[in-house]
């Protein structure tokens, strides 16, 4: 026993705060060695040759999901000096800041979607695609490890529901993330007005039938008021060059200055047609673009009028001349808002008709459908539309994890909000 306690008391700190390495307790240092130790093990395996993420698809990453969620459970069973280090708060901390420094990484680099057929050193090293890469998958899964182990720990000793809501919605969610990015997969699909698709390219061009289709009956497009400017008719450049003045169009603000050109907005068409004499018309019609009725006045008193439109696809551009040297133009309206009226046919045979718009996509299962484009050069007359198909297997464990943590961030606050009720009922009983 005195052998014992003399080998206890040599292995405790010193005065002075010098410690042996690798002697317990473990704290920062050695979960960062362990870590850092992780990152160089990940790069010697990335320099000797990078994962193939595609060799990651189901039914390997299910069973991927398996494993990590029973080694999470036993982990956080065990007892003993390496379960605790292990679901300690040095290693979780040491994790995470490694985590967060790849993801610099990965935020100061232009990430590729596919290797680089001429990879140099950042693409060896596994900078251009990181989440693919050796060293980024191996603190991903200790990570997922080690905060399986830790909610399954609180679980067991300590019962607390926010702590358990929030860190198994944050599981749940890193899991689904990350082994889902070997099962999703993103597709384009053009299709005609009136026309059926069922063929999506994917990124690297090959064309694959899928189990939906996309039958698009219209197509829209909102435009904003364009602007105006004034451009060089020998170079066609804005003026002054480099520094070029524009004016936006707005029927409530019809005046303003370009350069030392005073303009007025006398008569403002959304959508127009020009009619025979050179007026133009309101029109409903696909091919009407903006067009404005512009009085101008320059620095020596000069008054010049005209109608200037940028014509579009199927009208002819007409532009306002000043002098010999200068024209007043109007530039391509900007797109305000575009819809697709689509009858979407689901992988289960049924047939939803939705109007479709950017940034409000289409649920159906497993897939997402987004409004993606349209043919730019037609403008209003464009008869194509673009969408984009994200099928994701795994997309209703992400919302399941957003609902566990919605859940923990609703009692949390609940919670909040019953503690100074208590504590001021215990003062009030105290004092009568």
């Amino acid at each position: 026993m005195t052998g014992d306690m003399s080998k206890n008391l040599s292995a405790a700190p010193s005065a002075d705060g010098n410690r042996t390495w690798w002697v317990w307790p473990w704290k920062y240092r050695e979960s960062a060695a362990f870590v850092l130790g992780l990152l160089v093990v990940g790069l010697c395996l990335q320099l000797a040759g990078p994962l193939d993420i595609h060799l990651l698809r189901a039914p390997v990453s299910w069973g991927l999901g398996i494993g990590l969620s029973a080694m999470s459970i036993i982990l956080g069973c065990l007892r003993g000096r390496l379960a605790e280090w292990l679901t300690g708060v040095p290693l979780s901390v040491c994790l995470i800041a490694a985590m967060l420094l790849l993801s610099l990484l990965m935020g100061l680099t232009p990430q590729l979607a596919a290797p680089n057929p001429d990879p140099g050193w950042p693409d060896r090293l596994g900078l251009t695609r990181m989440t693919a890469s050796w060293p980024f998958i191996l603190i991903y899964l200790a990570t997922i490890i080690v905060l399986g182990a830790v909610t399954v720990r609180r679980i067991r000793r300590r019962p607390n529901l926010v702590f358990i809501l929030n860190h198994l919605g944050l599981w749940v969610l890193l899991t689904a993330a990350g082994l889902g990015a070997a099962d999703r997969q993103r597709y384009t699909m053009w299709v005609e007005e009136e026309g059926v698709e069922w063929r999506g390219r994917l990124a690297n061009g090959f064309v694959v039938e899928l189990p939906l289709a996309i039958n698009l009956h219209d197509f829209d497009l909102e435009i904003y008021p364009p602007k105006i400017t004034v451009i060089s008719r020998q170079t066609g450049k804005p003026q002054p060059e480099g520094k070029a003045e524009w004016f936006q169009l707005d029927p409530e603000r019809p005046q303003g200055r370009l350069g030392e050109w005073s303009v007025t907005l006398d008569k403002y068409i959304h959508l127009a047609i020009r009619g025979k004499d050179g007026v133009y018309e309101e029109s409903p019609r696909p091919e009407a673009n903006p067009a404005a009725h512009m009085i101008v006045r320059g620095p020596d008193g000069m008054l010049v009028s005209g109608w200037i439109t940028d014509g579009g696809p199927a009208q002819p551009f007409q532009a306002l001349n000043l002098t010999d040297d200068l024209a007043l133009v109007m530039a391509r309206p900007e797109p305000k808002r575009f819809t697709s009226d689509i009858t979407f046919l689901t992988p289960d045979g049924q047939a939803r008709r939705v109007v479709l718009e950017v940034n409000k996509p289409l649920t159906a299962g497993d897939w997402m459908v987004y409004q993606y484009s349209y043919d730019q050069e037609a403008g209003r007359m464009s008869r194509n539309s673009g969408f984009e198909l994200v099928y994701d297997p795994w997309l209703k464990f992400i919302w399941a994890s957003l609902l566990l943590m919605g859940a923990g961030a609703v009692v949390m606050i609940w919670q909040g909000r019953r503690r100074p009720s208590s504590s001021s009922d215990g003062k009030e009983r105290e004092a009568a």
